[in-house]
């Protein structure tokens, strides 16, 4: 599977988990509130107008849709969403609850500078910060701030997590020691690309935009991927050592300036057309920082899972749930 699968693939898990997410935002569908109506709505009630309230319904059920003549109210959507995804919100709710108990017990916090650190590891391989959070709104419904908070809570139960991990000093600098290149400052490309399903047509591609065509504009006509076809085949940044592209497309990569093109370059999905948009090196962390970071890498490594030490957390402070 190449990046753009992996991507896909990663939104879709994510999209999933924030769904159960979001509806803390509309706590009141929840079952557990006394504004909900006691009784079971009338399904399918047949109504002309939004307004109807029909025999056995609360005055203050209201209508929330209607299709073909028939009404939903807001009852049947609060209950279809309390029954799907009721119990793991609430769950969400006493984790978080039972973090911030056990976080104040041992006067742990996070600093908005560490937030903000992960934050900048989590953006990684988007074009700037502001497009990460673009997309985490576009495609998960998460604001800055829902970001952040999210954030937080993991960095909490990290911290809580490795309290009672010790990590020597001489197994941090050996760990340094060892992989060297993985923190080292990394170079990345910004490249678009052109796929063509055979050689003929990516020439005919090429000799389009040796004539002047704009790249992203026939990216859009003549591009076979889909997924960034419509973005002007726009494949934002990519790692220089990234084991998810083809290596032919990096090595092709190496060698251009800034806005050159490079191609026909073979590849699985048939031919590649590629222009170089912006080097980008992501300045990693040196120094204290970097013996902070592995440090907490090892302890993590060596800690419970983060799903075990919230479940641990939930029996501490008797998390009880009632029908």
């Amino acid at each position: 599977m190449n990046k753009i699968g992996v991507v896909r693939t990663i939104v879709v898990i994510q999209a999933l988990c924030m769904i159960v997410l979001s509806v803390v935002v509309v706590v009141r569908l929840s079952p557990f509130s006394e504004s909900l109506p006691e009784h079971e709505p009338d399904s399918g009630t047949r109504t002309e107008t939004g307004n109807e309230v029909v025999p056995g319904s609360s005055e203050n059920d209201k209508i929330v849709a209607i299709i073909g003549g028939y009404s939903i109210r807001e009852s049947e959507l609060m209950n279809r969403l309390s029954e799907q995804y009721g119990e793991a919100t609430l769950k969400l709710m006493m984790i978080h609850s039972a973090i911030d108990q056990e976080a104040a017990s041992q006067q742990l916090e996070v600093t908005a500078q560490e937030q903000q650190r992960a934050v900048e590891e989590q953006a990684e391989g988007y074009e700037s910060e502001e497009d990460f959070y673009r997309v985490m709104d576009q495609q998960l419904g998460m604001s800055k701030e829902e970001v952040l908070k999210d954030t937080k809570y993991r960095l909490l139960t990290e911290k809580i997590a490795i309290q009672k991990v010790d990590v020597p000093d001489a197994e941090v600098e050996r760990y340094i020691a060892d992989h060297e290149e993985q923190y080292g400052d990394k170079l990345q490309y910004r490249l678009s690309w052109i796929v063509t399903a055979n050689i003929e047509e990516a020439n005919r591609v090429l000799d389009k935009l040796s004539q002047g065509a704009d790249f992203a504009q026939t990216a859009s006509e003549y591009s076979i991927d889909a997924f960034t076809a419509e973005a002007g085949g726009d494949l934002g940044l990519i790692d220089a050592n990234d084991p998810f592209h083809e290596l032919a497309i990096l090595s092709a990569a190496s060698k251009l300036g800034t806005g050159e093109i490079a191609g026909p370059i073979a590849i699985a999905e048939g031919y590649a057309i590629i222009r170089l948009m912006e080097r980008h090196t992501t300045d990693k962390p040196k120094g204290q920082q970097l013996y902070e970071l592995v440090r907490k890498e090892l302890a993590l490594s060596q800690a419970p899972p983060l799903s075990q030490i919230e479940q641990q957390l939930l029996d501490k402070y008797d998390a009880v749930t009632f029908p």
